[in-house]
């Protein structure tokens, strides 16, 4: 393969991951809405649980309606809700970018409350009755006892929903968006000899960012275990 073969396929794959032109895409937009969404979904998921755990009964019901109308709805029917129908009943100006990440916020934050409560409520008591009979204040026991049991037992199931988020990005191209797989499909009609390569990289970016939230998992669960027990000692 010679160097313009080379240099060729480095520009297909700039292209790929920055965007076609001086216009930023590509995977670019993909990073940019999960790292704006999955924040989101993080402080909108354990508000929605904490709501579903109230005592007071139209608050819990308010929450499970939207967690089930949220988890039976499917991502692009929410994506042309919130692109198409917030414009004509309310008069909102929704952009192209902004339609998706209401979308997904939707979604992904019912599926986030879950994984909170789920983990809220499989805290030990005993090991908080054991940290209070060794003497620990009650600062102690939330640091050493409780945040590491809830973060170890959701963070697989966190990281499971933020590389779900990610992917689910891919799904605003068909509102118009130029992201990742639409930049990929641009480039293969313009050039149909590189179909094959293009979506090997295409593939391949998602590949790697979702591996890097595995990576984190792996790290912070470590971080979590060692801090668990260090702070027993």
């Amino acid at each position: 393969m010679d160097i313009n073969a080379l240099s060729y396929y480095w520009d297909l794959m700039v292209d790929l991951y920055f965007g076609l032109g001086a216009t930023t895409g590509g995977l670019m937009i993909n990073l940019g809405l999960a790292l704006v969404a999955i924040p989101t979904c993080f402080v909108l998921g354990l508000l929605v649980a904490c709501l579903s755990g109230s005592r007071l009964m139209p608050l819990r019901v308010l929450s499970k309606l939207y967690i089930e109308c949220a988890k039976s709805t499917p991502l692009i029917l929410m994506i042309f809700w919130f692109y198409s129908l917030l414009p004509a009943f309310f008069g909102i100006d929704v952009g192209l970018i902004e339609g998706g990440f209401y979308a997904i916020v939707f979604i992904e934050t019912a599926y986030m409350s879950e994984v909170f409560r789920s983990g809220l409520n499989s805290i030990e008591h005993r090991a908080i009755e054991i940290a209070k009979v060794n003497g620990l204040n009650r600062f102690s026991i939330i640091v050493y006892i409780i945040v590491p049991q809830v973060v170890i037992r959701m963070l697989p199931a966190l990281i499971g929903v933020c590389i779900s988020l990610f992917k689910d990005t891919s799904a605003i191209y068909i509102i118009g968006v130029v992201e990742l797989t639409q930049t990929g499909s641009i480039i293969a009609n313009r050039d149909p000899d590189s179909l094959i390569f293009i979506y090997i990289v295409t593939g391949l970016g998602y590949y790697v960012v979702c591996s890097l939230f595995s990576f984190v998992e792996r790290i912070v669960s470590s971080r979590c275990v060692y801090q668990s027990v260090n702070g027993l000692q």
